[in-house]
């Protein structure tokens, strides 16, 4: 669902954000996304984990969305994806 991937992307910004107001970078490449998110729990620690948690398996979902099989995220899905965003721009 498109809708999904890019409200992920505004999810992977957030991760970015982070780095960069920290002063890293994840080097564009394989894996890059990942390594994105994984390191706001390197930075910010515990506090983080259900962060880190939550977005790297919307990752793992958009990229088998986006790559293997369309059509396997819910609309619920979405919203909800939509509701964790908003809530960790507004912290």
């Amino acid at each position: 669902m498109e809708a999904f991937s890019k409200i992920f992307a505004a999810a992977l910004q957030l991760s970015t954000i982070v780095l960069h107001a920290h002063g890293y970078r994840a080097k564009a490449g394989m894996g890059h996304h990942w390594i994105s998110i994984r390191s706001v729990f390197e930075i910010i620690g515990k506090s983080a984990k259900n962060y880190v948690s939550y977005f790297n398996s919307c990752r793992a979902k958009r990229n088998q969305s986006d790559y293997d099989c369309a059509g396997r995220i819910s609309h619920s899905e979405v919203e909800e994806l939509l509701r964790e965003v908003k809530t960790r721009i507004a912290t």
